[in-house]
């Protein structure tokens, strides 16, 4: 995505995110988030992040959802920790097929946060 600026300069709290859109049954939708308190990040590979409820902690090698998939319309909670007081955010959304014949598809995506 590109930087969102939530103004807040003493940064936020994100609670969830969601998207409109399709996931035909043979794909999957997976977000991953990098916080910083400057518009030059850092914003490389490794500053895309979720939480890994296996070691109790925030890593580039685990998505939200834990597992499965993100479905249209259902929030799925963001372990604030991990971006905690970030001015700017920005998400990167994996989309995957077994089939492709099948695509997911991202029209739209609500991240909701808190002060």
């Amino acid at each position: 995505s590109l930087i969102i600026d939530t103004q807040l300069t003493g940064g936020v709290a994100p609670n969830s995110i969601m998207f409109r859109g399709t996931r035909p049954a043979p794909t999957t939708v997976k977000f991953q988030f990098a916080s910083a308190t400057s518009t030059s990040g850092p914003w490389d590979a490794t500053a895309f992040k979720a939480w890994n409820p296996s070691t109790n902690s925030c890593d580039s090698n685990s998505y939200y959802p834990g597992t499965g998939s993100a479905e249209p319309n259902q929030p799925i909670e963001i372990k604030a920790l991990c971006h905690l007081n970030h001015r700017y955010i920005r998400y990167k959304a994996i989309l995957e097929t077994t089939d492709t014949s099948f695509t997911p598809q991202i029209d739209d995506i609500i991240l909701n946060y808190a002060k």
